[in-house]
């Protein structure tokens, strides 16, 4: 950051006197002769550019999916992050991943040390290095026929998150 200035000062406490003193002076900001400070171009994200390069089946699996994770309640709030999607309460319970390259959606929920009810064992546990978390059950879909189950997990998500 260019602008950002530190300054310590030091307090002493003398009965009912206070003594300030700068321990370091506060640096100056950094100006640039002639020219105006450089600006940063921020991009806004959106669904569209996370789904950009999907196959047509993918996008449409994507958005059918995206649509029964909102209609699982007036409190489920949409995140867009440069390559994924957070579905949220007052914590994300789910987050999809669109895989072009592999024609599949990479889905993460949150189930803390509650244990998913998953007989098809469509679930893994996301590896420890990834940090994610209490965000730690991981699967993936691939077509329209596999959606009403990945709904039956992510539902178990959004109940464990209060």
């Amino acid at each position: 950051m260019i602008s950002a200035s530190v300054e310590l000062k030091k307090y002493s406490f003398y009965g009912n006197l206070i003594s300030v003193e700068d321990v370091t002076p506060p640096k100056k900001a950094r100006t640039f002769k002639g020219e105006e400070p450089p600006t940063v171009e921020v991009k806004e994200r959106t669904i569209e550019g996370v789904v950009k390069t999907a196959s047509p089946e993918l996008k449409n699996l994507f958005f059918k999916l995206r649509n029964g994770i909102l209609e699982l309640g007036e409190d489920v709030r949409e995140k867009v992050g440069g390559w994924y999607i957070d579905y949220r309460k007052t914590s994300t319970f789910a987050s999809v991943n669109p895989k072009p390259k592999k024609n599949r959606l990479l889905i993460y929920i949150k189930m803390g040390d509650k244990k998913i009810l998953d007989p098809q064992s469509w679930t893994k546990p996301v590896p420890k290095s990834f940090s994610y978390g209490k965000i730690n059950t991981q699967f993936e879909i691939s077509e329209l026929g596999q959606l009403k189950y990945a709904m039956d997990l992510i539902r178990q998500a959004y109940d464990y998150v209060p």
